[in-house]
């Protein structure tokens, strides 16, 4: 696994964003904890590696990975959450060393990592050039200004290593500052934008096992004299979480795609991935538990398995970032995104949503803090509508009488957003301003799934009747009860289908391991 997490340039196999979300739901399909321990606790420290490191840097990490060792990221303090700018820990310049003081909490596998990523005050003099990332190894971490804190316990994730280390007047290398001293919130914003889309995405193989575990449960129970698979209020609860499900899965894929194509927009699309999925993971994951009802929390038998998928999933909404921290990562830009892209940005590449679409290189150079103004991912709703106007037949149509009413909602939105005042853009903003929020993260998901229609069309009537299905929903008030019979009943056969042929049920139905 390790291999996949080093750029190829160093002898790994990271390549690609999505490829690496790809094996990384392989692990999380079966435990979302060792996904989120093993997988994404050495991807966020490495990345602040190959994005600021030097050469040297990035030799040892990727040399660290590839002999089967962990790397851990010390960001948060307790204290302070989310607001790693507010950090208490420093690292102080004393000759040729730095001395660390402070602690680090919340951190996966501190004990078991065999380096740490540390982000530090450095200088607390120039605001919003106060802190540095800190490369530190292992071996550097002894004698008595070092202390490991007690595991933390956690409801989900369980199986997630998360302790934490106190520094007094340790001393360390200061050749350790990964890049320029000074740049860590830079550079910290800019990893967070690979790590806050894969992190996520990789979440999405845990509701395809929890879905299945349904449909299975669902198939062998009995009601009615009859098979509970059969009963037409499930198949329509069952076809919405799959739907849902493929939704939430070609958001990630869209974004994740976009950073090779558009690296510069990295910040908006990686906090609209965090703001929208974890929230249509878990609408999936209660929809399912009501179907389950009592056999959803069950610790024995064929469905033991939904409770602690339950409990995982929930937590993919706060690890990391929160969903206000998001909200109000997007609010501010949203002004200028509406002004200078969203009328006039040209139609999103189509390597963002084409099955085994080539990509450029990730280069980590070009991303940005911010996404100044560009926004490709908001303009694919545009752009597909105007694309669709110039198709023909009964699935075009489908298409056509579900998305056409989020025309009208982009242009009200481009309008609210540009009337929003300065004093309607920060932490205290109005319920009202934050709603806007809401309104665009959907209308992206719109955009992104009728352009994964547009490119892949020719992949099943079941990618038309997804396709239907999730833009009915999504226009405002709409309903997928509106839509033609037919609909459902090509989306409850594919969910079948691929069931029983152990694929998966997100946006690719690629092969996988029976559960």
């Amino acid at each position: 696994m390790n291999a996949e997490l080093v750029p190829s340039a160093f002898g790994g196999r990271f390549t690609r964003l999505d490829d690496l979300v790809a094996v990384g739901k392989v692990v999380s399909r079966r435990d979302p904890g060792l996904g989120a321990g093993y997988v994404t606790s050495s991807l966020l420290a490495g990345v602040c590696v190959w994005l600021a490191g030097d050469d040297d840097q990035r030799r040892y990490v990727a040399d660290t990975l590839m002999a089967g060792h962990r790397l851990a990221c010390g960001y948060h303090e307790l204290e302070h959450g989310n607001d790693f700018t507010a950090a208490d820990f420093s690292a102080r310049a004393v000759g040729d060393q730095l001395v660390l003081d402070g602690r680090k909490e919340v951190i996966a596998n501190a004990s078991r990592a065999e380096a740490l990523v540390l982000f530090a005050a450095t200088d607390g003099r120039r605001t919003g050039q106060a802190h540095s990332q800190l490369l530190v190894r292992r071996s550097e971490l002894s004698g008595d200004g070092v202390v490991e804190l007690p595991r933390f316990s956690t409801v989900g994730l369980r199986g997630v290593h998360l302790g934490g280390v106190a520094f007094r007047s340790a001393r360390v290398d200061a050749a350790s500052v990964l890049g320029v001293a000074g740049r860590g919130a830079e550079n910290t914003m800019k990893t967070f934008q690979l790590t806050r889309i894969a992190l996520p995405a990789m979440m999405t193989s845990a509701v395809d096992t929890a879905l299945r575990c349904t449909v299975l449960h669902l198939r062998d129970r009995v009601l009615y004299g009859r098979s509970a698979l059969e009963l037409p209020h499930l198949r329509s609860k069952l076809v919405d979480v799959f739907a849902t499900l493929v939704a939430a899965d070609a958001l990630a894929t869209a974004a994740a795609r976009s950073l090779h194509v558009y690296p510069g927009e990295g910040a908006v699309h990686a906090a609209v991935v965090k703001y929208c999925l974890p929230r249509l993971l878990m609408d999936a994951m209660n929809e399912l538990a009501m179907i389950l009802g009592a056999h959803s929390y069950l610790r024995e038998g064929p469905t033991a398995i939904f409770q602690k998928l339950m409990r995982d999933v929930q937590a993919v909404g706060v690890v990391h970032i929160g969903k206000a921290a998001c909200r109000m990562a997007l609010l501010p830009q949203l002004p200028l995104l509406a002004k200078r892209s969203w009328e006039s940005a040209n139609a999103p590449a189509e390597s963002l949503f084409a099955a085994d679409a080539d990509l450029p290189p990730l280069e980590f150079d070009r991303l940005r803090v911010t996404g100044n103004g560009r926004d490709h991912l908001f303009a694919g709703l545009r752009a597909g509508l105007a694309d669709l106007a110039g198709l023909r037949g009964a699935d075009a149509d489908l298409i056509r009488r579900c998305a056409e009413p989020l025309a009208v909602e982009g242009r009200d939105l481009r309008s609210a957003c540009t009337a929003l005042p300065p004093a309607e853009l920060g932490v205290d903003a109005s319920p009202s301003a934050a709603r806007v929020v809401d309104r665009y993260a959907r209308l992206v998901l719109a955009g992104v799934c009728l352009q994964t229609w547009l490119h892949n069309r020719g992949s099943g009537d079941w990618v038309s009747a997804w396709a239907a299905s999730v833009l009915g929903r999504l226009v405002q008030g709409g309903s997928p009860r509106q839509l033609p019979g037919n609909v459902e009943e090509q989306l409850f056969t594919e969910l079948v289908s691929r069931c029983a042929d152990n694929r998966d049920l997100t946006s690719t139905g690629r092969p996988v391991f029976g559960c």
